[in-house]
């Protein structure tokens, strides 16, 4: 399974986490997609790590807005 059919997946079920997509291979075509299926980033290898923490801090920050967004108890049964 790819990521971005993981995380199709994971949205058809309910689950709701910010998510960045690392690949190896990438085609405009397939970040298209993740980037209109709502995922935060998609980073195309290699990267610097200053890329991948402010795509991190992105993410969370985009979460923390999202009216989506689950609250943050920490006893998720699903984790």
């Amino acid at each position: 399974m790819s990521g971005l059919a993981l995380y199709d997946y994971l949205r058809a079920t309910g689950c709701r986490i910010p998510t960045i997509l690392i690949t190896a291979s990438p085609t405009s075509r397939e970040r298209k997609r993740a980037i209109a299926s709502g995922v935060a980033s998609y980073l195309a290898k290699p990267f610097s790590e200053e890329v991948l923490l402010d795509s991190i801090r992105q993410a969370l920050d985009h979460d923390r807005a999202s009216p989506e967004s689950p609250p943050q108890s920490g006893t998720d049964p699903r984790m």
